[in-house]
C-alpha cells in the first residue's frame, strides 16, 4: 500500500468519524427537539383535556347549581305556601277562640244580669211583702185601738167610721189579696161587717181576688163544733157583695156565704 493510499484511507476514516461525530452532535440536539415537540404537544393535548374537563365540570356544576337553584326556590315557595296556610289557619283558629271567648264572656254576662235582675226582684218582692205586712199590722193596730175606744162599734161614731173607711179602702189598694182576706176577716170576727151590728161601709173598696173559704174552713178546724158561732152570712155591706156593678171585687169569693149560713 502506498503512502496516497494510506492517506485516502486516513482520509477516509476521519471524514466517517467526524460525520458520525457530526451525526451524533446533530442527533442529540434533535432528539431534544423531538423530545421538547413531544412533551410540548403532550402538554397542549393534556391542557386542552384539562380545559374540556374543565369546562365540563363547571358546566355540570353550573347545571347542579342552576337545579338545586330551582329546588331551593320551590322549597321556599312550598315552605312561603305552608307557613302562608299555617297562619291562616292560626288566624281563623284565634278568631274562633276569640268569638267563642266573646259569647261565653256575653252569655256570663248575659246570666249575671239574669241573676242580678232575679235578686233584685226578689230583694223588691221581699221588701213589698215586708212594707205591705207592715202596713197590714199598723192598719190592725189602729183599728184596734179605735174599737177598744168606741166599745167593739165603730160605726157608732160617724167620724171613726169614715176614718175606717178610708185607711180600709187606701190599705186595699197597696197590699195583695191574701192581706185582703186578712183584712175582711179582721174587719169580720170583730164584727164590723155582721148583719144587724151596724156593719162597717165599705162601698168601693177593691178587694181583688180575695178567698173567704180558707179564712172560715180554718176556723172549723181550730174550733170545736159546739163552740163554732152562727157567723151567718157575711154581709159586706155596700156594693162588694150586692152591688156588683160598682163595686171592684169582682173576683172575691162568695161561695163563703151559703157555707157560713149552713154553719
Amino acid at each position: 500500500m502506498t503512502d496516497l493510499d494510506r492517506n485516502s484511507v486516513g482520509n477516509c476514516r476521519l471524514t466517517l468519524k467526524d460525520g458520525l461525530q457530526f451525526i451524533s452532535s446533530l442527533l442529540l440536539p434533535l432528539m431534544l427537539g423531538v423530545f421538547t415537540v413531544i412533551i410540548t404537544l403532550e402538554q397542549q393535548r393534556i391542557s386542552q383535556e384539562q380545559r374540556a374537563q374543565d369546562l365540563a365540570e363547571l358546566r355540570l356544576q353550573r347545571e347542579e347549581d342552576m337545579n338545586n337553584s330551582m329546588l331551593q326556590r320551590a322549597l321556599d315557595k312550598q315552605i312561603a305556601k305552608e307557613q302562608r296556610e299555617q297562619d291562616e289557619l292560626r288566624r281563623v283558629q284565634d278568631l274562633n277562640i276569640s268569638e267563642s271567648k266573646r259569647a261565653h264572656d256575653d252569655e256570663l254576662a248575659e246570666k249575671q244580669r239574669d241573676l242580678l235582675e232575679k235578686q233584685k226582684l226578689h230583694e223588691l218582692a221581699i221588701e213589698t211583702q215586708r212594707h205591705q205586712d207592715a202596713l197590714l199590722v199598723a192598719y190592725m193596730n189602729e183599728v184596734g185601738t179605735l174599737l177598744e175606744k168606741n166599745n167593739g162599734c165603730l160605726s157608732a161614731n160617724p167620724l171613726t167610721a169614715t176614718l175606717v173607711r178610708v185607711k180600709t179602702l187606701t190599705l186595699a189598694r197597696q197590699i195583695d189579696s191574701t192581706r185582703n182576706t186578712q183584712v175582711v176577716q179582721f174587719l169580720y170576727e170583730a164584727g164590723q161587717l155582721t148583719n144587724g151590728q151596724h156593719p162597717l161601709d165599705l162601698h168601693g173598696a177593691e178587694f181583688n181576688g180575695i178567698d173567704l173559704k180558707v179564712a172560715v174552713q180554718s176556723r172549723q178546724q181550730l174550733l170545736q163544733p159546739a163552740f163554732v158561732p152562727p157567723f151567718g152570712t157575711i154581709q159586706l155591706v155596700l156594693s162588694i157583695v150586692f152591688e156588683s156593678n160598682t163595686s171592684r171585687c169582682s173576683d172575691i169569693d162568695l161561695s163563703v156565704q151559703h157555707r157560713l149560713q149552713q154553719n
